[in-house]
């Protein structure tokens, strides 16, 4: 699998059933960062089917990372992917190893979730995580790496 984000030039980490692929831009190429990420999913998706898997497109997310003065700048239409006739659209905020990570980084959404998570647990309620998640995230900034684990 790595060969197929080796081959669009995107980064990459690989899990037993998820996958995650990164791109850093500046907002002047959100446009290409979009076609790399779109041609790369397509070809996981081509991939997958090759060996009679399949993507599963409900549990797909988008996510941009930058601050909120950077994101504000790309109209929010243009941060869509669209991969064959399925709009991924990009959501607020990731599970990435157990961590809440918002499109600003901030944390909060994190702090957020492991609040309510105690309250739900003090109350004897069953905490369960989820599975087979692919996240797929572009950082926009000014020449910035991209966020690395």
């Amino acid at each position: 699998m790595s060969e197929v984000f080796n081959r669009h030039g995107v980064q990459h980490h690989l899990y037993a059933d998820d996958k995650q692929a990164y791109v850093n831009t500046p907002v002047s190429d959100v446009h290409a960062a979009r076609a790399t990420l779109e041609g790369c999913i397509r070809y996981v998706s081509d991939w997958c089917s090759s060996r009679r898997l399949q993507l599963n497109e409900t549990k797909t997310e988008l996510i941009w990372f930058g601050s909120k003065k950077i994101l504000g700048k790309v109209p929010e239409s243009e941060l869509n992917l669209t991969v064959d006739s399925t709009t991924i659209q990009p959501v607020k905020s990731v599970r990435d190893l157990g961590v809440q990570l918002d499109s600003q980084l901030s944390m909060k959404a994190h702090v957020s979730k492991v609040a309510g998570t105690e309250m739900e647990m003090g109350h004897g309620s069953r905490v369960m995580g989820q599975m087979g998640h692919h996240f797929w995230m572009g950082h926009m900034g000014h020449g910035s790496p991209p966020v690395t684990h």
